[in-house]
């Protein structure tokens, strides 16, 4: 069964700016050793209500944040968090777990020549496992989607279609849709968007997540 919610991202301040936690939000931001890019990365992790008073596993959305943006704005700025706490609540949706990274904020989630910042094997090789060894996800391609907005929409798709063994769903919002990057043109002056594919609210879609 699918299911379309509609959740707004909102810009500003750069990716250093820490926002103030929203008053009632439940998500927690952490930091896992990246052994690719030899630090420490944030990210957040939004668990559903019933994650510490229950034993079983969940569906999982990893996120991709947008250009100069953070793991935070997802709920800081777009409060989709509590879209999510409403809708299931209502019984609209079923629970499931989101998992937001945050990469260098130019990196379209893409590996950079020469092997020294490899973003999307962060993301594909790292993140991915660490989420689901660390939570209690159904970790099956069924149960596995992907989405961003701007960069992150761009990453999404790419990781999706590069990696189809792994989400059963992909979704991208204002898609920041790059044609080719070269050694001359760096990830934000290369940007060129697809007026097709941008889409001004963020639309989610999360088929077979509904449980």
């Amino acid at each position: 069964m699918s299911c379309a919610i509609a959740l707004v991202a909102q810009r500003g301040g750069g990716p250093l700016q820490r926002d103030p936690i929203p008053a009632g939000s439940r998500v927690q931001y952490k930091s896992f050793h990246s052994a690719l890019v030899n630090r420490d990365l944030n990210y957040a992790i939004y668990l559903p209500p019933s994650y510490e008073t229950s034993t079983k596993k969940y569906p999982v959305l990893y996120f991709l944040h947008g250009l100069n943006e953070n793991e935070m704005r997802w709920s800081t700025r777009g409060g989709a968090d509590a879209v999510l706490d409403k809708l299931i609540a209502e019984g609209k949706i079923g629970e499931f777990i989101v998992a937001i990274p945050a990469v260098d904020s130019q990196s379209f989630y893409t590996n950079a020549r020469g092997g020294g910042a490899p973003w999307e094997d962060v993301v594909v090789k790292e993140f991915i496992p660490m989420v689901e060894s660390t939570y209690r996800v159904n970790a099956t391609r069924a149960t596995r989607a992907i989405s961003g907005i701007s960069m992150g929409g761009y990453g999404s798709l790419k990781i999706a279609m590069k990696h189809p063994e792994m989400f059963s769903a992909v979704s991208a919002h204002s898609a920041a849709l790059v044609p080719s990057f070269d050694s001359t043109t760096s990830a934000a002056s290369g940007l060129k968007r697809s007026k097709r594919s941008s889409i001004e609210s963020m639309e989610l879609i999360l088929p077979g997540l509904r449980t």
